[in-house]
């Protein structure tokens, strides 16, 4: 009667142990997982109104997402930064505006005019030199206009940040994935904008082979549709500009 006894103890006590076994194993599961979604996070972005500017705050100040202040805080600081920076910009001897074919009165009204509203990439440009910051912004298939704010600093300091934007908005590359980036830029593999106001010379100024290589780097075709034959010049470069000015 005792062996029996201890034989129904213990068989009441198996399935308690496989379902201990079993929470263990979900909760371990879960920890991997989210400890994979951690690391395999590539961009910071903000539901701010101004996504450009706070991308920029966060490589100024080193923030994350996780760092940002809350949106009343937010509104007020916003404010009162690029009032200040507005009036540096105008005082700055240290900005090539001719060399990034800008405007300096133009670049200050629009960083003015953006208290209430957004900045655009010319002002993004113009600050990465102010901050002494190296940025490269990225979008489309393949597009990149690289702006080397930092240039004075010593080689050490030569950091490059990457701001990507898409159809959400702009985000702000972790260091892993701004590495990775800049890696395809060194490799030649996207199209290097100098001058994001005009990314294109006239259809004139290439040749079709010239062409058909900036179209790889942009994921254009350049056979026509349903053959082997290559595009015309005119067509390709008119396929090329679309690629530019879209946003994926």
């Amino acid at each position: 009667l005792a062996a029996k006894d201890n034989r129904k103890k213990e068989q009441k006590k198996a399935p308690m142990t496989e379902d201990n076994n079993a929470k263990t194993r979900a909760n371990a599961n879960a920890n991997v997982s989210a400890n994979v979604s951690a690391s395999a996070k590539s961009t910071y972005s903000t539901s701010a109104k101004d996504q450009l500017f706070w991308c920029l705050m966060m490589i100024v100040r080193s923030w994350e997402e996780a760092d940002l202040p809350d949106k009343g805080e937010r509104f007020m600081m916003e404010a009162s930064e690029k009032t200040t920076l507005t009036e540096l910009l105008g005082k700055s001897e240290s900005i090539p505006w001719k060399e990034m074919k800008l405007s300096k009165t133009n670049v200050c009204n629009e960083l003015g005019a953006s208290i209430n509203k957004k900045i655009n990439v010319d002002v993004m440009r113009a600050l990465a030199f102010l901050y002494e910051k190296n940025i490269a912004y990225v979008w489309g298939k393949g597009c990149c206009v690289r702006v080397n704010g930092a240039r004075a600093l010593p080689a050490s300091e030569q950091k490059w940040h990457v701001i990507k934007r898409d159809r959400s908005g702009y985000s702000l590359a972790s260091d892993e994935h701004a590495e990775t980036v800049m890696n395809r830029i060194d490799a030649g593999e996207l199209y290097i904008v100098e001058d994001p106001n005009k990314p294109l010379m006239a259809v004139s100024g290439y040749k079709i082979g010239e062409l058909q290589e900036l179209a790889n780097k942009l994921g254009v075709c350049i056979n026509r549709e349903g053959g082997e034959k290559p595009k015309l010049k005119k067509d390709l470069y008119q396929d090329i500009v679309t690629a530019i000015h879209k946003i994926d």
